[in-house]
């Protein structure tokens, strides 16, 4: 045992609780009733007068039970007979009898539970009166005990009555029931009868009302009964004797019916305008103060709405029935919440406080006095809780009572009842207050409920301390002095103190009598036992009925059973005070139930009685009143209001309690819990697009340059910083209580988000994907928002997905059947038919363009996506955004290929290479290839450079003369000059990429050495890459380092060597792998390939090398080249070659006579060239025509982008020299003269 013992020990200690932000109402995972309501059960165990009243009392909360549970049948009605076919009259009777059957197996059970009502109805009319009769007569003075089981009783009565009117749906089953009964029994029977009663009792308007008022009045003095209790109720409510909202609402509904309930028919003496019993205009002030109460769920009453109905309806006296227009104002929540709020902010400060010095002292006894001052604290508290919630009631009750039938042009249907009750009554303000307020109500009745175990035992013992301290102190001085001058009232102050005293084991209740006078020290010292424990029901009922007895006589004069003569005027303020005090002692002692009662909000989502007025089954989630508020709060992105979201759908939590355990409706609770589905939901749905939304603005204000945001913001209304907001608390949510079930909204949002992420990857691909390739920096910085939005919700959804999983799930990267990532295949379709094909290359602004003509085939792009969450958050900052990226846009260049590597990474290049070089390897062998041979025999028979003395003109004649061939060659630009741009555009394409791949490895070297990551040792892949032997700077330093020792700072000169190591390894020049290297080479060997075509030789008769009729690559290059540097105007088309052809073209010739080993001898006898060397040599002057000049510029443009071309080549790509050929001398210098 005490191992098991020790295992329960460790409970203790066990956390059952984390740091989760509470943002919703407490919810107990038990239910325990802790009042122990017994019925006054324990009122025979004490010896008082009071046992008949005790009786009637236990009789009538007997009767409430009953007329509750038929309340609660009533309104949860449904109508069965709507589900069921009518009997054909065509159908044979065997049929209809087995129909008829059916019919009454599924009505039979619904109109015998119909029926207790009418039967009840008969009991209570018969059995009320008597009680009214026995209280008549009843020599005592009516304890206000007694008044308020009346009170709630007459309640009843009145919600029996409505509810039985309000419902068509039993008329109608019982239509469907009789004609089923009548189909299969005929003649006439008891049941029949009994049916027949039954029908005319629900056809007959106001049964309990009518047949209560008839009865009553055949009771001589029954007016003085009523009259006491409408009285009451009035003293009540003016004195705020109420500390729940139903029972304000009671109050006032029983005033109505008691009022109405006493007058009687004209020419009778019963007229309650003119009673002097009452006073009608106290009661008429009450009504138009507060003329709407809830009645019943989603029903509401107009109190004068009996009494304008009475027959002796007095508008005079009454005062009038029209309504002053500031009471609409005083049922608007709007016009109280800045006194509730205050209410609120002072009272919580206050309860902390206390709950704080509690927990202190809690180590020891706490002191009575401090005890009181925490009951008076927490009686604060549930008063501020009724009177809030009285509040929302309300104005649920008026607007119920005031639909708004104001025309909506903007609506295709005219608008149902429940709509105009609900929807189109209250504005998105109201709907935001109302949040306000649940949050407010259910805040602190959560903090109250919470602290309960801590309050209970301290609220327990200030009553029981409170109490015997009254009893054993003024009491026992009452008790001497009736005893001394032998009063009546000795009896019951003896049995008062029996009652409710708690004695010492030296003292009783009747030991009361002094046989020495004692000091003043003694005297204020009393002896007791301390406990934690309140007293039950019937105590405090037996306490309070006799201390009434000992003041009734204030308020009913000599009808009492004491006057002030039996008691001193302090010993009665004494008695006052605390009868007064004594009535919050039950709600005190059970404040945890009568905090979980005032709260129940369910009410705001019953709407049984417009189902039933619009026979509908049920209602949309769009018209319940829970889920308009919460998305209310959605909507209005209000960071105040988003902690308050999960308050409203509290109210399902409190309908669904009620289902279960009051109405005892399974289908309610179904219905109820289908709903709670739908809105959590929309709910995720909705905050998690929100919270991705945000997040998003916040990446992307963070990537938007400070400087940019600035002068964008200038003069505009857009906000490019995103507000504060408080999402955070509801990201750490990870037990949301609904109907039972723990939700753990972290993990849904997480879920969710994962979801959005995905999509919005998808949709920043697809945008890329519909774009050229200049649109590959706004993908670049797309995902590096997502990247750093990521990195935020990570830190509050620990449940996210990695980034890199997600990105390459959506880019389809870790598939392994296909090594093409989305981005990657895009890429390549891209370069392959877009940029090679469609851009021109510039090299002195590194950057491809768009030429005005383009020769390709142009590219159909789909639609992109709009969706502001899907890129930057907001328009504002998509506008911002769409305006930086037109910086890059309409171009390729260096900006475009670093973004590209930081897209598909280094791993990805030998993918990229690969794809290229085939492109170009393929069409070098199909395109280009036959293309030669072609070219070449339109080629001139002779190319031999003319004499100088032709001069720039002459030799540009010459050659215009013997190229007019090949410049009349119809796809000489279309396809020839089209397709070496496409070949030199990669090359060029690659260097650009180069370039940037060497930036970022550069930064990334310095990054990684400036966080000190250990030098750069660290970061090369290996330290011996560089030449073997020392540098001259490490012999210099190990020289000095020798005579180190003659230096006063040895120890610094002896650590120079490590260092001048590093910084040789560092600057020494190493292998680092080159992309235009790599995809240089392989081009390289393709060219090769077809170098004995293209390098073919064969000199001409007499001289040593082939020079006016070579058909090597060179000299057709040499005349393609001259026709790109002709003007506009003279060769083919109206456009310059360089602008429609760019330095692409140029790329790929001198790529080709690179790898052929041709530079020399083009550079010799290049066409163009000479040109520029006859212009060089004499000058044309400025006399020179447009053509010429025209020419001179293309071809000296020409050949300095072919100097920088062929040196990247040399400097890439050094290609072996040719052997030396020895050519012999001829032996004479005749012309055919042999060699020797």
């Amino acid at each position: 045992m005490s191992k098991h013992e020790d295992y329960v020990a460790l409970l203790e200690d066990f956390v059952t609780e984390d740091d989760q932000p509470t943002i919703e109402a407490r919810s107990a995972v038990l239910h325990h009733d802790g009042s122990a309501h017994r019925n006054l059960a324990a009122s025979d165990a004490f010896d008082t007068d009071y046992a008949e009243e005790m009786k009637m009392m236990a009789k009538m909360n007997e009767v409430l039970k009953r007329g509750e549970d038929l309340r609660n049948m009533l309104y949860t009605y449904r109508s069965c007979s709507k589900a069921m076919s009518s009997v054909k009259s065509n159908q044979d009777d065997v049929r209809k009898a087995e129909r008829y059957e059916k019919i009454l197996e599924v009505l039979e059970p619904q109109i015998e539970r119909l029926k207790q009502v009418m039967a009840f109805k008969e009991e209570q009319v018969e059995w009320f009166p008597k009680q009214v009769v026995y209280l008549v007569k009843h020599e005592r003075v009516l304890s206000e005990s007694v008044i308020w089981c009346l009170i709630r009783l007459l309640d009843s009565y009145a919600q029996l009555d409505a509810l039985k009117n309000m419902k068509a749906s039993f008329n109608n089953d019982l239509s469907a029931y009789k004609r089923a009964y009548n189909g299969i029994h005929t003649g006439a029977s008891q049941s029949q009868t009994e049916t027949q009663l039954f029908g005319m009792f629900l056809a007959t308007q106001n049964a309990f009302t009518m047949g209560m008022k008839d009865e009553l009045h055949k009771v001589n003095g029954f007016d003085d009964i009523m009259s006491q209790v409408a009285n009451c109720c009035a003293s009540w409510l003016e004195g705020e004797r109420h500390v729940l909202p139903s029972e304000r609402h009671c109050l006032l509904r029983v005033m109505s019916y008691s009022l109405f309930l006493m007058d009687g028919q004209p020419g009778t003496p019963h007229n309650v305008f003119r009673s002097k019993k009452i006073k009608i205009e106290r009661f008429a002030r009450l009504f138009k103060k507060t003329p709407i109460v809830p009645l019943y769920g989603d029903m509401q009453v107009t109190l004068d709405a009996n009494l304008v109905s009475s027959p002796n309806f007095d508008e005079k006296a009454w005062g009038g029935t029209e309504r002053d227009a500031k009471v609409a104002k005083e049922y608007e929540l709007l016009s109280h919440m800045s006194s509730i709020r205050e209410q609120h902010t002072s009272y919580i400060a206050r309860f902390s406080a206390m709950l704080d010095e509690v927990r202190l002292l809690q180590r020891n006894a706490i002191p009575e006095a401090y005890a009181r001052e925490v009951s008076d604290v927490l009686l604060e508290g549930v008063r501020f809780l009724g009177s809030w919630c009285d509040r929302v009631l309300l104005q649920s009750a008026w607007k119920y009572a005031h639909p708004n039938h104001a025309p909506q042009p903007d609506r295709p249907t005219e608008p149902s009842a429940y709509e105009c009750a609900v929807v189109l009554n209250y504005s998105k303000q109201e709907c935001l207050y109302l949040a306000e307020a649940l949050g407010i109500i259910k805040g602190l009745a959560s903090k109250i409920l919470a602290a309960a175990p801590l309050l209970r035992p301290v609220v327990s013992g200030a009553v029981h301390h409170e109490v015997q301290t009254f009893v054993q102190g003024p009491v026992k001085e009452m008790l001497q002095n009736a005893h001394k001058k032998k009063r009546a009232i000795k009896k019951d102050l003896l049995r008062l103190r029996t009652v409710v005293g708690d004695w010492s084991p030296s003292e009783g209740p009747n030991e009361f009598i002094e046989t020495k006078k004692k000091s003043k020290k003694e005297e204020t010292a009393i002896e007791f036992p301390r406990r934690t424990v309140g007293f039950s029901e019937t105590q405090l009922v037996l306490m309070r009925n006799i201390l009434y007895s000992f003041i009734a006589f204030r308020t009913h004069g000599k009808k009492a059973e004491y006057s002030d003569k039996d008691l001193s005027k302090g010993a009665l303020q004494q008695v006052e005070e605390m009868y007064e005090r004594s009535s919050v002692f039950e709600p005190l002692l059970n404040f945890a139930d009568v905090i979980a009662q005032m709260t129940d909000f369910g009410d705001l989502w019953y709407r049984e009685f417009y189902l039933e007025l619009e026979a509908k089954l049920q209602f949309p989630i769009a018209l319940s009143l829970p889920w308009i508020v919460t998305n209310t709060i959605l909507e209005s992105r209000s960071p105040s209001m988003m902690e308050l979201v999960l308050y409203p759908l509290d109210i399902y939590n409190d309908a669904a309690n009620r289902a279960l355990r009051c109405l005892d409706c399974r289908y309610l609770f179904t219905e109820i819990e289908a709903e709670v589905n739908l809105c959590f939901d929309q709910l995720v749905y909705k905050l998690s697009d929100q919270i991705y939304g945000h997040y998003k603005t916040v990446a992307s204000s963070i990537f938007l340059e400070e400087t940019l945001k600035g002068t964008m913001e200038m003069g505009t209304a857009a906000r490019l910083n995103p507000r504060q907001s408080r999402y955070g608390v509801l990201l750490r949510q990870r037990h949301v209580d609904i109907l039972g079930r723990s939700i753990d909204l972290n993990m849904l949002l997480s879920e969710r988000i994962n979801n959005i992420l995905r999509k919005n990857i998808s949709a920043a691909i697809d945008r890329f994907e519909n774009n050229d390739l200049s649109s590959v920096i706004e993908l670049e910085t797309q995902l590096r928002i997502l990247r750093l939005m990521h990195s935020l919700l990570s830190e509050e959804l620990p449940l996210l997905d990695p980034f890199d999983s997600v990105f390459n799930e959506v880019n389809k990267s870790v598939s392994v059947l296909s090594y093409h990532s989305r981005i990657m295949f895009h890429v390549i379709l891209e370069l392959t038919t877009d940029l090679f094909v469609n851009f021109v290359y510039n090299a002195v602004t590194e950057r491809f363009v768009r030429p005005l003509i383009s020769f390709g085939d142009q590219i159909e792009r789909g639609q992109t996506t709009r969706a502001p969450n899907m890129l930057y958050g907001t328009r504002a900052l998509n506008a911002a955004y769409a305006k930086y990226f037109e910086r890059y846009s309409g171009f390729v260049g260096v900006e475009h290929a670093r973004a590209l590597f930081h897209l598909v990474g280094p791993i990805s290049m030998p993918l990229l290479l690969e794809e290229c070089v085939s492109h170009n390897h393929l069409k070098l062998q199909t395109v280009l290839s036959p293309y030669f041979d072609e070219l070449m025999n339109a080629m001139p028979p002779s190319s031999k450079l003319p004499l100088y003395e032709y001069g720039t003109k002459g030799g540009i004649g010459l050659f215009s003369g013997k190229l007019v061939d090949l410049i009349n060659y119809p796809p000489l630009q279309q396809d020839v000059f089209q397709h070496f741009k496409e070949f030199g555009n990669a090359l060029a394409f690659f260097s650009l990429l180069d370039g940037a791949v060497m930036q970022c490895s550069s930064a990334s070297m310095c990054f990684a050495n400036g966080l000190g990551w250990g030098g750069p040792e660290q970061f090369f892949a290996s330290k011996e890459a560089g030449p073997a032997g020392e540098s001259a700077l490490e012999k210099r330093v190990a020289a000095f380092a020798a005579n180190a020792h003659v230096l006063k700072e040895a120890a610094a000169a002896a650590a120079l060597p490590s260092a001048a190591d590093a910084a040789a390894h560092m600057y020494r020049p190493r292998h680092v792998g080159s992309i235009f290297l790599a995809f240089a080479q392989k081009l390289l060997a393709a060219v090769q390939q077809l170098g004995g075509e293209w390098g073919e030789e064969q000199a001409e008769e007499g001289a040593a090398i082939a020079v006016a009729s070579s058909r090597q690559f060179y000299r057709l290059w040499s005349g393609l080249q001259y026709i790109y540097c002709v003007p506009p105007g003279v060769g083919q088309g109206a456009s310059d070659n360089y602008d429609l052809f760019g330095d692409g073209f140029l790329w790929a010739g001198a790529m080709i006579m690179h790898a052929l080993g041709q530079r020399s001898r083009f550079e010799l006898f290049d066409f163009s060239y000479f040109i520029l060397n006859t212009e060089e040599a004499k000058p044309s002057g400025a006399n020179v025509d447009n053509e010429t000049r025209g020419f001179l510029r293309n071809a000296s443009r020409v050949k300095n982008i072919n100097e920088l071309v062929f040196s990247a080549l040399e400097g890439a790509l050094p290609v072996a020299e040719p052997a030396l050929r020895l050519v012999p001398l001829p032996s004479s210098d005749a012309p055919n003269a042999p060699a020797p």
